[in-house]
């Protein structure tokens, strides 16, 4: 049986013909960070209270009154570095997003290939994809941390982006 590549999406490809979406992140998150990449501005959100409850620095801090973000006659070497941070953000969350989809993938086929087995080599698959299974746990919980502390981030920098702009 071929492989199913990861990228595919379609509801032949799920188990009970319901088409997959891209790990938690809506139409909306895919279309701001489109814009984001061409240059576009939207609305700044701030980033969300640390877990804590209280405020981290750079809650606290006003990025438009911050001087660590230096502007030059038109603010272009700034704006190249954010926009390069802001790409490479987006990099790692499509990274992220597909080592997911390549894992639901891996599931997928050893449940096909093996489905007409024997019963120890069920119990064997069995065991392998619950294995699998936790991994692909572990690793959906640590991408959800990593891709909220980077959204925040890029919202960061757009706000302070936004604040460069808006400076005289």
């Amino acid at each position: 049986m071929a492989a199913i590549s990861p990228g595919t999406s379609s509801a032949a490809s799920s188990p009970l013909g319901v088409a997959k979406t891209t790990a938690g992140e809506s139409a909306s998150d895919k279309s701001r960070s489109k814009a984001l990449e061409s240059g576009a501005t939207t609305t700044p959100t701030r980033a969300p209270p640390s877990p804590s409850g209280t405020a981290t620095k750079s809650e606290m801090v006003d990025p438009c009154s911050d001087g660590t973000v230096g502007v030059d006659g038109a603010g272009g070497e700034s704006f190249a570095r954010l926009r390069s941070t802001v790409r490479e953000l987006q990099r790692r969350l499509d990274l992220s997003e597909a080592r997911v989809e390549q894992a639901e993938q891996i599931h997928l086929d050893a449940l096909l290939l093996h489905r007409e087995s024997t019963p120890s080599a069920v119990a064997l698959v069995n065991a392998e994809v619950q294995k699998l299974f936790q991994l692909m746990q572990q690793q959906l919980l640590l991408n959800a941390v990593q891709q909220q502390a980077e959204r925040a981030r890029m919202s960061e920098l757009l706000y302070q982006l936004q604040c460069q702009q808006r400076a005289p």
